[in-house]
């Protein structure tokens, strides 16, 4: 199994504006993106799924995200490497 990780450094604050702060996910998505209609911690997705958020640590994550972390499938790294 390919174990996938994201940076991210920021707190929940910097990170609450996107929905989802992995940026591989198809909710990294902010207020006044094209397809986004409103803000908030629910999001509606294909076939009227609804998708809510969560805080992991200190980084704000969708509900599929959480999931992937829970099952090791996602890691979470608190610092990138420059």
């Amino acid at each position: 199994m390919m174990v996938r990780s994201f940076c991210h450094a920021a707190s929940v604050r910097e990170c609450d504006s996107a929905f989802c702060a992995n940026s591989e996910c198809v909710l990294h998505v902010r207020p006044g993106n094209v397809n986004v209609k409103s803000s908030g911690n629910w999001a509606k997705v294909a076939n009227d799924i609804i998708v809510g958020r969560q805080q992991v640590e200190d980084i704000m994550l969708c509900d599929r995200c959480v999931a992937r972390v829970l099952s090791g499938e996602l890691a979470l790294r608190r610092a990138c490497a420059a």
